[in-house]
């Protein structure tokens, strides 16, 4: 009661903490046992006037770990600061979180006080990769990065523990395919990827996954990534799809409606190309239908898709009805 007291000045109360430390947290990152460490640190008095602290003991538990050393300044003017010099000297292989307690003129202030050991801090910049879109004959890239943001070294294991594939029906019309495939086993070699690989310590691997479709579905798969030396476990699920012909059509119903015997209607037919080759395309009215039905030109060559912006190729076909 005859340490803390109220500060007025002007008619106004100070409210807070009279001190901030700077930087407002005292961390020791990374430690090994028997090897000291120092950290500097600055208490500045923030009060409207005239102020002074004192530095309170550690917890029983560790306060022999911590040698703290300043000059003192007695009663501090505000905005005036002092140094402080508190080193660590670690005995255990043990986290410490916990405060450095000070008592000022208008009250406590606690100022956070952490210790940890070098450790695994793993995780995956994604939980979901979306490969997209790729024609039967070529493959698809996407990669994940891998991170440790913690000190020590470690290896990643990468388990397949569901797959969710369906490579029985044709994605592009969702129907079942009329020739069913003989060999309907998923095999691993669709997908591709480094299972297992080092990573140091505060390091980031980029992961490439590769996907070359034997037939038209959808690939999902779900992996489990573990990492030596943590107990935590990342799920990462990888889904794409795979269509039998690089050549598709913007709208596969295209609908007259209502129509006048003997008038000319005319309607466009945009011709896409998701391949990386331009490709030929050829139009075949059937007979029955030549005498009123035309596609102009009959015959074009779609450029591929942008590579840039992943975008379909584009040739219109005007459909000429009568």
């Amino acid at each position: 009661e005859n340490i803390v007291g109220k500060q007025i000045v002007w008619g106004k109360e100070f409210k807070g903490d009279a001190f901030i430390s700077k930087p407002a947290k005292i961390i020791f990152k990374d430690f090994d046992v028997g090897k000291k460490m120092k950290i500097r640190f600055s208490l500045t008095n923030v009060s409207y006037t005239f102020n002074h602290f004192k530095l309170l003991d550690l917890d029983d538990e560790f306060k022999d770990f911590f040698e703290i050393t300043y000059d003192k300044p007695g009663r501090m003017s505000a905005g005036t600061s002092c140094s402080i010099l508190i080193e660590f000297d670690p005995k255990l292989n043990k986290d410490i979180v916990s405060i450095l307690p000070v008592l000022s003129h208008t009250g406590p202030i606690n100022i956070p006080l952490e210790c940890y050991t070098k450790k695994v801090v793993p995780s995956i910049s994604t939980a979901l990769i979306d490969m997209g879109t790729v024609v039967l004959g070529d493959d698809v890239q996407s990669t994940c990065k891998f991170l440790n943001d913690g000190a020590l070294p470690t290896n990643y294991h990468i388990e397949e523990i569901t797959s969710l594939d369906e490579f029985n029906f044709d994605a592009e019309t969702n129907e079942l395919l009329v020739d069913p495939v003989k060999d309907m086993e998923v095999k691993p070699a669709m997908l591709n990827y480094a299972a297992n690989d080092s990573m140091k310590g505060y390091s980031k691997n980029k992961v490439p996954f590769t996907f070359r479709p034997r037939q038209p579905g959808k690939l999902h798969r779900v992996l489990k990534v573990t990492f030596d030396g943590s107990d935590i476990e990342i799920i990462l699920t990888i889904t794409a799809l795979s269509l039998k012909v690089p050549i598709y059509v913007d709208k596969r119903l295209i609908d007259m409606k209502c129509c006048v015997y003997d008038k000319l209607y005319r309607a466009p037919v945009r011709v896409r190309n998701r391949g990386n080759v331009a490709l030929k395309m050829q139009t075949k009215v059937p007979k029955e239908l030549q005498h009123a039905l035309g596609m102009f030109p009959p015959m074009g060559f779609v450029q591929a898709a942008d590579k840039a912006s992943g975008e379909a190729g584009l040739f219109v076909v005007q459909m000429k009805f009568r």
